[in-house]
């Protein structure tokens, strides 16, 4: 069998997102992220503890807002390595700055890096201490 020609792109999956439009959304992100860290977003939901302080954890697909994500959204998070409990000491998503703190009785909060709802419990790589806690 001869070896694949290196020059030519691979034909495009109908099951995955393609690279210019996943940097595109990492890019909008970042952005997003800065303007929404400049103007104090996020920090509402801080508890000032480390781990499983205040930190419960939720199945973030058993909350509402979930079953709507897009696959380039699910990937997004996936490449994130996002879950649902932490496995590091002292960082969850409670005591993360891009945390948004869930309305009223809502079990699970947001996150200002990617869509749908995330577990106060979980952690992903784009973790960052909350600033001056």
């Amino acid at each position: 069998m001869p070896a694949p020609d290196a020059t030519q792109p691979l034909p495009p999956s109908s099951s995955s997102v393609s690279r210019r439009a996943f940097l595109g959304r990492a890019a909008a992100a970042v952005g997003v992220t800065g303007f929404l860290a400049a103007c104090g977003g996020g920090e509402e939901g801080a508890d000032g503890g480390g781990a499983g302080t205040g930190a419960e954890v939720i199945e973030a697909s058993s909350c509402l807002g979930y079953a709507t994500l897009s696959d380039s959204d699910q990937q997004i998070r996936t490449s994130l390595n996002y879950v649902d409990a932490s496995e590091v000491a002292d960082q969850n998503c409670v005591n993360c700055r891009f945390y948004n703190a869930p309305d009223e009785m809502a079990p699970c909060g947001g996150c200002q890096i990617f869509a749908g709802p995330v577990s106060p419990a979980g952690h992903c790589t784009s973790w960052a201490a909350i600033v001056g806690a």
